[in-house]
């Protein structure tokens, strides 16, 4: 009985994972290295403190929020939250939009697929001035790490073909995704 009140609680926590990314359709998958604290109140590692990026990070700390993660508010956030993202556009290529990779060398090889390089993470530009993400594959991850900055607590990446949309719509729904699976081990989850 107790395995299936279980499942029947962590089927409803994915579909609502699930349900929350229409901007953004792909998989989760999300590993915990060490137990967070407890209570963990989960805030955005910032660099950039612009009132773009600064709304943007609101978006992203309320879509946590609404999944039931705690968020600093009056208390100061426990665990802090880096993020890193890049986006391949259809062709392959890295199209440059935040902050990612640079271009791997020019060779001789037909165009498409994925230029082998290896990822600049962690990469804290997930907040960039612009338009919207055009089409593409989002590469995003989460650190879940003591605000000190010392300990990883838990990683989480999200890989997903962009919709049209604005970026705060698309923000809003990676903290969902993000809120209702922090802390969790999270193996290829479709969102």
């Amino acid at each position: 009985m107790r395995r299936l009140l279980l499942a029947l609680i962590l089927a409803g926590g994915f579909a609502n994972t699930a349900a929350a990314m229409e901007a953004c359709r792909g998989q989760l998958s999300a590993s915990p290295l060490r137990p967070l604290p407890a209570p963990a109140v989960v805030g955005v590692d910032l660099t950039d403190n612009s009132p773009e990026n600064t709304q943007l990070a609101a978006a992203f700390t309320r879509g946590m929020s609404d999944a039931g993660a705690q968020v600093p508010g009056s208390r100061a956030a426990t665990v802090e939250l880096r993020l890193s993202w890049q986006v391949l556009s259809p062709g392959g290529g890295n199209d440059g939009q935040g902050g990612g990779n640079p271009s791997a060398p020019t060779s001789n090889r037909p165009p498409g697929g994925i230029d082998r390089a290896p990822p600049d993470i962690p990469n804290q530009h997930v907040f960039l001035h612009g338009p919207p993400l055009q089409a593409g594959l989002l590469i995003f991850r989460a650190e879940a790490r003591d605000p000190s900055g010392s300990t990883i607590y838990w990683i989480g990446s999200v890989q997903c073909t962009l919709q049209a949309g604005e970026n705060e719509r698309l923000l809003y729904q990676l903290g969902q995704v993000i809120g209702a699976s922090i802390g969790q081990r999270r193996d290829h989850v479709p969102i």
